[in-house]
């Protein structure tokens, strides 16, 4: 359930052409929640460590960036769940 943030709604999402997953994060959040567009639920989420301003899906592998309030850039392989690169500002 995605109810982390300060309440003021979601201020980023994107959705993979690769599979039929929503991301999403809500204002002021560091998590980023995987929502199943088939299933309607959320299946997984993402702890990316500082509030999320971004998320971009890359348009044909299971690639997720999120950029963060600080300017720093995680790379996220969501089928593994994992962050793959890290970009400090």
């Amino acid at each position: 359930k995605a109810n982390d943030g300060d309440g003021r709604g979601f201020i980023a999402a994107c959705v993979s052409n690769v599979h039929p997953f929503l991301f999403v994060s809500r204002r002021g959040s560091k998590f980023i929640f995987v929502v199943d567009l088939a299933d309607q639920k959320s299946i997984n989420k993402f702890d990316a460590k500082k509030p999320v301003s971004t998320l971009v899906c890359h348009p044909s592998k299971p690639a997720l960036a999120s950029g963060h309030v600080d300017g720093s850039v995680r790379v996220w392989d969501y089928q593994l769940g994992t962050c793959r690169v890290v970009s400090e500002e």
